[in-house]
């Protein structure tokens, strides 16, 4: 049953029985804000949601679930039919800290580890956490905490160079063998000198088959820009692929775009191709528009002022459409 077709005290009277706009809004296939601006408009003050746990829920329901049977905040809320955020409110007013008692969950566990001998690399894999936050708590519990490069022997560092350099291996198939954590290596790697660009890294990758785009139509580079397989068009890459950007624009203008001219996005986001955020111009006026970037915020903050208001004036048109009927 569509929501046009509700009678208008039956959602007022759902209201007034206790169930919150979601519930609502569930029950007629439509969004809780539209049911929101529905009961704004009939005047119906709207229910905080202390208000409703204290009417409908007990609090001693929330401590039972989170205490005892040991449910997280997104269980309690999908059981009890509100939102996460207004379970972990009525449980800091209980005095109960979910965060807090998350952390210090884990630091019980991380010290327990360590005092049996566990490395903070094979601490974070138990405890699904990374080993820079491992590091942090196991030193604000009086541990003493090395720098993970640190525990790496100066002898090894020409066998890591030699890895990294002549054997073509990544930072996370060194660190295996080393027994730490990837970013130790890098560290290592970059104290030596000889970092890849991301040009390099990609060719490596696609060498040894971890980037495979042979089957893929659509990948996207490393610079924020997406690239279309069509490798017969005249600005193809040698890897048969060519900007979006630039063939949306083709597509929309019909025609190709001229030499020397670049498409620029009016945003500034990369990956918005649509035709209305791309203008062709010449490369040397694109090269020098750096200085537009205030203009580029400018426009993003209008284009999510634009849809805002769309949204609101569908769901005031639908409102009044129901006020009609």
């Amino acid at each position: 049953m569509k929501l046009l077709s509700i009678d208008k005290q039956e959602v007022i009277n759902l209201y007034k029985q206790g169930l919150s706009s979601a519930e609502i809004a569930s029950k007629f296939n439509c969004s809780a804000p539209t049911i929101r601006l529905y009961l704004e408009n009939s005047g119906i003050p709207r229910r905080k949601s202390s208000q409703y746990l204290r009417t409908a829920k007990d609090f001693n329901m929330i401590r039972e679930l989170y205490l005892n049977k040991k449910l997280e905040c997104a269980q309690i809320a999908e059981q009890l039919g509100c939102s996460e955020d207004t379970i972990r409110q009525r449980l800091i007013g209980l005095g109960i800290y979910p965060h807090r008692q998350r952390v210090s969950h884990l630091v019980t566990e991380m010290t327990k580890l360590r005092e049996k001998g566990s490395s903070i690399l094979n601490i974070a894999r138990d405890l699904h956490c990374r080993p820079s936050s491992v590091s942090y708590y196991l030193k604000k519990s009086g541990f003493p905490i090395d720098p993970l490069h640190r525990k790496i022997k100066v002898s090894d560092r020409p066998i890591i160079k030699d890895l990294y350099v002549n054997k073509e291996l990544c930072s996370a198939e060194i660190a295996g063998r080393f027994n730490c954590t990837p970013t130790a290596i890098q560290y290592i790697i970059r104290q030596m000198g000889c970092s890849r660009s991301i040009s390099e890294a990609n060719k490596i990758a696609y060498k040894k088959g971890r980037m495979n785009t042979a089957k893929k139509d659509k990948i996207s580079d490393g610079h924020g820009y997406t690239l279309i397989k069509n490798p017969e068009h005249p600005r193809a890459h040698s890897s048969g692929y060519v900007l979006e950007h630039i063939l949306v624009w083709e597509k929309y203008h019909n025609r190709r775009v001229p030499e020397g001219y670049a498409i620029h996005h009016l945003n500034g986001i990369k990956a918005d191709n649509r035709p209305e955020n791309l203008v062709a111009m010449p490369r040397k006026r694109h090269d020098s528009i750096t200085h537009l970037e205030p203009y580029k915020k400018r426009i993003r903050q209008l284009e999510i002022e634009n849809h805002q208001l769309r949204r609101t004036l569908e769901d005031s048109q639908m409102i009044m459409y129901m006020g009609e009927n």
